[in-house]
């Protein structure tokens, strides 16, 4: 009985560390920002760069309509990848936004900045490249920093 109760601790240790590791930590400098008005409105910002998540299952009910939506939302064109998610950037409510939507699980994720520059543009790679390798993992897209 004590090495069970053992092994039930371990399993729940494992388990407990590896959720820690489902989300993509940001790079230092970012700060969590919590939003007075609603959680949805919560981002990640460097004083500069804003990273966004948001699940939209509650907007839309399929991949379309999630591409769909964004677009007109936005006001520029998504694109599919070859692994099934959808891009988009362009000039948005004031910055520039660079959006990846995963279809299957109706989320989206933004990047934006003041500025089209160099810094805005190696995020969104960074972005994609990010949310890529926590679907390959089997990981949640979300965000975290330290």
């Amino acid at each position: 009985m004590k090495h069970l109760f053992s092994i039930i601790l371990i399993i729940i240790f494992l388990a407990c560390s590896s959720i820690s590791f489902t989300q993509i930590l940001l790079p230092k400098g970012f700060k969590y920002i919590k939003s007075n008005d609603h959680y949805r409105s919560d981002y990640f910002t460097n004083g500069k760069i804003i990273f966004y998540y948001d699940v939209y299952g509650r907007e839309v009910s399929n991949e379309q309509e999630l591409k769909e939506y964004f677009e007109s939302m936005q006001g520029f064109e998504f694109k599919k990848t070859k692994d099934g998610l959808y891009w988009g950037s362009g000039y948005s409510k004031g910055s520039e936004r660079y959006f990846v939507l995963i279809p299957n699980l109706l989320e989206g994720v933004m990047v934006s900045s003041p500025r089209d520059d160099i810094e805005f543009s190696n995020y969104s790679k960074w972005l994609l490249k990010q949310v890529r390798l926590a679907l390959k993992l089997g990981k949640s897209i979300s965000f975290y920093c330290k």
